[in-house]
């Protein structure tokens, strides 16, 4: 069995001011990204993998069966870990009141206008800014750090 010492759990303000400080650089993207992982517990490679067919709105709940991974400088799309697909589920509204549910369902409605514009072909709930998978090496760099 696996422990985690809840004083490593972000608190929701902690979450909640994360998100806003990332929403200024690309919108409120960023922010719905760190507010559906921390109430989804996605990992960070099935939440770059994350493509709006594997999410249903109506359930609030999210088909987890891909992850995206590096591998000698190239990214992989396989199953994610021990080959377990599952479904997690987030939300109406976060402890701090964000409305999670409908801030999904608008990203879910961008992405089908992204792919009918091809800046998303994959279908992507959270692309890189090229429109494909994010490395977390690049995401650290250009959004965390603000680089």
């Amino acid at each position: 069995m696996l422990f985690v010492d809840p004083g490593e759990i972000p608190a929701a303000g902690d979450v909640a001011r994360l998100g806003q400080a990332l929403a200024a650089p690309r919108c409120d993207l960023y922010e719905l990204m760190v507010h559906f992982a921390a109430y989804t517990g996605l990992r960070w490679g099935e939440l770059a993998a994350l493509t709006a067919a594997q999410v249903s709105p109506e359930a609030r709940a999210v088909a987890v069966d891909r992850t995206v991974i590096e591998v000698r400088g190239r990214l992989y799309v396989e199953a994610p870990n021990n080959r377990k697909r599952r479904q997690a589920v987030y939300p109406s509204l976060t402890p701090q009141g964000r409305p999670l549910a409908d801030m999904v369902a608008a990203r879910i409605a961008a992405v089908s206008a992204e792919r009918a514009a091809g800046t998303n072909p994959l279908g992507l709930m959270f692309p890189a800014p090229a429109g494909g998978y994010w490395r977390s090496s690049n995401f650290r760099r250009r959004v965390l750090e603000g680089g």
